[in-house]
């Protein structure tokens, strides 16, 4: 039996002689290049809309079905093999008609989901009101209004915006960003993570900008920042990421945002990056500018694209022109010294804390890493890592107490490392465990040892608060709030304290036979094989020096096995603290200090 009509399919049906392929015309390449350049749309979309415009077209060709995915971005890829038949197309402006012609298909039917890049909603009009019985028959809420009017970037890319949206932006004035918040950074450090690629070059005169050719020209000086000259344009190519010279060079003063970027860059093997350390106190101040208040002001413009309007710059300062080599402490590299793993960093707890293939994940840091961050405590093994990261950086005993603090407290932050409350006394053993680990291998000074301790626990007092705290006095105000709920309140009457007590203590043994007084000390007590653990004991003034007599710290050898019953590295027995008074043997992270 011969099938009946309805079994006969387009595809059954044969084009014409002669017919099937597609002549392609002018409007068609115009249409194409619209949907593209203009619309946020899939490919199956996309090419449901070319096909309904030019369906009758289509038809003639022979073509019922209409041209496929793959044959449109055929089409679209020719604009490079051929770019003189293209060029009249990409430049000419975009025509209101095609516009149209698309939103009025992509909104009919089962595709009306598929809308113009940014739109918004349609216009709706309102008639004077009559008076009319009431209705409960539901009607339907207005469409939201379309987005028909171009808006032109300043690099020349363009975007649609509705009648309203259009007319808030026209009026917006970007505002001269105050003195205070745009150069906000005068002490601390500063990280760029560089490349051969990169704009910004280091030479033997330090970084320079893109935009200044040799070292000994001297760069224009910047206008005012309330000047109708000031570069606007400089700031939005720099951070629009355009391939434009620029006069800046990108810094940031957040250690953990640089590894994260060495980390992403390694990710998609790029290789030689390196870091340098940066004293911000070395540059002119009035030279660094802060992103974040400049990309605010240039937001209100929409002129951002491809998600910068989205990054808000909050941890990147543009340093103007060059950066000194006298600002330099330090370069390294981020794959050879911090991530490619050596058997010491394991047991150092160096690799555990930076967590490399995390942090190169592209997620949001608040939204989803800092969740899948294995957060470590206090322990330690974690002391240890992050006094041997602020060696391996270049920093030393010498450093400023501003560097070492702001690294330490950005180390605790970024790398969410839990901070609970703790007396005076533990505070003072945990910045004991830093101060060694971080002197060493030198023999550390009475002097030494006490700056390093009360550096330490101002590092833990900063990480306590935002980023950039200082800049306002309410994000000042919670620092010192936090820092107060874990016995940090105030760091310096920490280390007084324990000083005055020694003092006392001192005097004591002078005066007469030795009191019950005691202090603790850390005392390495003897163990099977090459392992040695630390006890935590009560013992007199006298011991003391003994024990300093016999044994240094930096003698200890340390393995990175587990103890027997299991604990990890630098993690105390809850069930071994029951009595304070009791001795607390506990497995220390490696302290080879080689």
């Amino acid at each position: 039996m011969a099938p009946s009509s309805r079994s006969i399919t387009r595809r059954d049906q044969k084009a014409p002689a002669g017919k099937g392929k597609n002549r392609w015309d002018q409007r068609q390449r115009r249409i194409l290049h619209t949907l593209h350049s203009h619309f946020a749309l899939t490919a199956t979309k996309r090419a449901k809309i070319f096909n309904t415009l030019f369906k009758d077209h289509l038809d003639e060709c022979g073509i019922p079905d209409g041209l496929s995915t793959s044959t449109l971005g055929a089409q679209y890829h020719e604009r490079l093999k051929r770019p003189e038949a293209w060029k009249a197309i990409v430049q000419a402006p975009t025509a209101d008609e095609d516009i149209r012609s698309i939103q009025s298909i992509a909104t009919n039917g089962k595709d009306n989901d598929v809308v113009p890049t940014n739109a918004s909603s349609t216009a709706v009009v309102i008639l004077p009101k009559v008076a009319t019985a009431s209705t409960t028959t539901p009607r339907k809420s207005p469409r939201k209004e379309r987005a028909t009017e171009k808006h032109t970037r300043p690099d020349g890319s363009s975007m649609y915006l509705t009648v309203e949206e259009l007319a808030k932006l026209r009026r917006a004035e970007i505002v001269p960003v105050p003195e205070e918040k745009a150069h906000c950074l005068s002490r601390g450090l500063l990280f760029r993570y560089y490349h051969t690629t990169s704009q910004g070059t280091l030479g033997q005169n330090g970084f320079r900008a893109g935009r200044m050719p040799l070292d000994d020209i001297p760069s224009p000086p910047m206008p005012p920042l309330d000047s109708p000259y000031f570069p606007w344009d400089s700031f939005f190519y720099h951070i629009n990421r355009d391939k434009v010279s620029s006069p800046f060079i990108s810094t940031s003063n957040n250690f953990f945002w640089i590894l994260r970027l060495a980390a992403k860059e390694a990710k998609k093997g790029l290789t030689g990056g390196r870091i340098a350390v940066i004293d911000a106190s070395a540059i002119d101040y009035t030279q660094i500018y802060h992103a974040y208040p400049f990309h605010a002001e240039l937001l209100k413009k929409r002129v951002f694209r491809n998600g910068a309007h989205r990054y808000r710059g909050s941890f990147e300062y543009l340093v103007y022109y060059r950066i000194p080599a006298s600002a330099i402490l330090h370069t390294f590299s981020p794959e050879d010294d911090l991530f490619r793993a050596r058997a010491t960093d394991r047991a150092n707890g160096i690799t555990a804390l930076l967590q490399q293939k995390t942090i190169a994940l592209n997620a949001s840091y608040q939204t989803r890493l800092r969740k899948d961050l294995v957060q470590s405590d206090l322990t330690p093994g974690t002391l240890n890592a992050i006094a041997r990261i602020a060696k391996r950086i270049g920093l030393g005993k010498n450093s400023s107490t501003d560097h070492i603090a702001h690294l330490v407290g950005g180390l605790i932050r970024g790398f969410a490392v839990r901070v609970e409350r703790l007396p005076a006394e533990e505070w003072q053993q945990n910045a004991n465990v830093f101060a060694q680990v971080f002197i060493s291998p030198q023999l550390p000074t009475l002097y030494d040892i006490q700056r390093m301790k009360l550096v330490f626990l101002e590092g833990v007092k900063a990480s306590c608060g935002i980023p950039n705290a200082d800049r306002t006095p309410e994000t000042i105000r919670l620092r010192e709030r936090k820092a107060k709920r874990i016995g940090l309140e105030s760091p310096s009457k920490i280390i007084a304290d324990e000083l005055d007590g020694a003092k006392l203590q001192i005097l004591s043994g002078l005066s007469g036979p030795p009191t019950a007084a005691t202090t603790r000390v850390w005392k390495p007590v003897a163990s099977s094989g090459a392992q040695s653990v630390f006890t935590y004991n009560a013992v007199t003034d006298i011991d003391e020096l003994e024990l300093d007599e016999r044994v240094g710290i930096d003698e200890v050898e340390m393995d990175d096995d587990n103890d027997d019953d299991g604990d990890e590295d630098g993690v105390v027995n809850e069930d071994d603290d029951e009595n304070e008074d009791d001795e607390i043997v506990f497995e220390c992270a490696d302290l080879d200090l080689n």
